[in-house]
């Protein structure tokens, strides 16, 4: 009888610390990848509405953890925003939050008045800006369209494309490209800016602007504002 308490009791340990083990992991979950929001089993909530920036999603609840950019006031409604660190600046609306991961990358975002927390993205303005470098690849639109077959690769069956890569002229220079997709989350601009060197910025922003508030405009505005220092 004894032998036989010792044995339940050891599947009753085993049947706890698998259920434990189970809910403890990130299989049925969202996780940042490096195009985003990126479905792994089954989970039950919907797609995350904070910033994912490869791997290292950022809440409104955080604050910047890099103290190499700074922004100030330029005007009643836009603030200044000034990296050292990439060498650009860019300005943007006030009432935009801006925050900074520590290997640099910067989200900058703004829910309209529709959206609501913990749900999926559909209502305001998210651009993720990063670094990258042109490396082995002949020039731009070489690494470009690299990306692009890397893309459909990882966002097959929703991977549309809506533009194809074109010129993008910034006030002050040339030479930057620009194209856009569809996937599973929406349309999605991204924006190659040519730095002095053999690196770029490379800006990907999504848009949803369901009571038509201006966003998309605002958006290509702080596109257009960088400049390389």
């Amino acid at each position: 009888m004894n032998k036989l308490k010792l044995l339940l009791g050891a599947l009753l340990i085993l049947v706890i610390s698998l259920t434990l083990f189970r809910f403890s992991t990130s299989e049925d979950d969202w996780i940042c990848g490096e195009y985003g929001w990126e479905r792994h089993g089954n989970p039950k909530s919907t797609v995350p509405v904070t910033a994912c920036i490869s791997g290292n999603a950022i809440t409104p609840s955080e604050s910047p953890k890099s103290t190499v950019p700074t922004a100030v006031k330029v005007s009643d409604s836009l603030t200044e925003y000034k990296n050292t660190r990439w060498g650009f600046t860019m300005t943007y609306p006030k009432d935009l939050m801006v925050e900074t991961a520590d290997d640099g990358k910067i989200a900058i975002t703004k829910w309209g008045p529709t959206q609501k927390e913990n749900t999926e993205f559909f209502d305001g303005i998210s651009i993720v800006i990063d670094q990258g470098q042109i490396g082995t690849n002949k020039n731009l639109l070489d690494l470009i369209n690299s990306d692009i077959e890397q893309e459909k690769e990882q966002l097959v069956p929703d991977y549309k494309m809506i533009e194809q890569p074109s010129p993008f002229i910034t006030w002050y220079k040339t030479g930057g490209l620009t194209y856009r997709f569809q996937d599973s989350f929406g349309q999605t601009t991204k924006y190659y800016l040519p730095l002095n060197t053999d690196k770029f910025l490379i800006l990907m922003v999504r848009v949803m602007d369901p009571t038509n508030l201006g966003f998309e405009s605002a958006a290509t505005k702080i596109v257009e504002s960088i400049k390389i220092l």
